[in-house]
């Protein structure tokens, strides 16, 4: 049974990933759709006749659910330490959420640090952007999103280990009772 669950975490953890790149997409295209023009929506199969807005969540989600995958591996194989698939689902679950919090986190700190930074611009640039600095803070968020994703992962490990220690000592409990 536990193999199941491991499939269908594996399964659930790239759609809430690509969610969740869809989503910081749609923010990081408000502050500069250039971002976009120039570097994701050559990156989409089909026709530029389609809503910007909605290609920008396109991009999103096409950039976000590998690392979905990645995170659905991870966390999943550490589930495994769990007493049974009940707990496996429950805790890995809470582990992808918790790594999807923390990456969103350290994503809004990205934003509101970079919103408030003065770039130097580099002067090859290979594209003729307008507003360059607010491409470059869109460069700097999704790399703050990179690392929280890092950082969410690694929690969500910790996060796991801590349950199945809990678990153990309350199973010593019922034990002495």
């Amino acid at each position: 049974m536990k193999l199941l669950t491991f499939i269908v975490l594996i399964l659930i953890a790239p759609i809430l990933a690509g969610f969740f790149g869809a989503m910081l997409d749609q923010g990081t295209y408000t502050i500069s759709p250039e971002f976009f023009r120039a570097n994701r929506f050559d990156n989409i199969p089909f026709s530029w006749t389609v809503n910007e807005r909605l290609m920008a969540g396109i991009a999103g989600w096409n950039q976000s659910w590998k690392f979905g995958v990645v995170l659905g591996v991870a966390l999943s194989a550490i589930g495994t330490i769990h007493n049974g698939h009940m707990k496996m689902f429950y805790y890995t679950l809470w582990s992808f959420f918790l790594a999807l919090g923390v990456t969103a986190v350290v994503s809004l700190i990205g934003m509101v640090v970079t919103l408030n930074t003065v770039f130097e611009i580099p002067v090859n640039m290979s594209v003729d952007i307008e507003q360059p600095a607010k491409y470059m803070a869109v460069i700097m968020i999704n790399n703050y999103a990179r690392s929280g994703g890092i950082i969410g992962v690694l929690l969500g490990v910790g996060y796991q280990i801590l349950q199945t220690k809990k678990d153990g000592l309350e199973d010593e409990d019922e034990d002495e009772s």
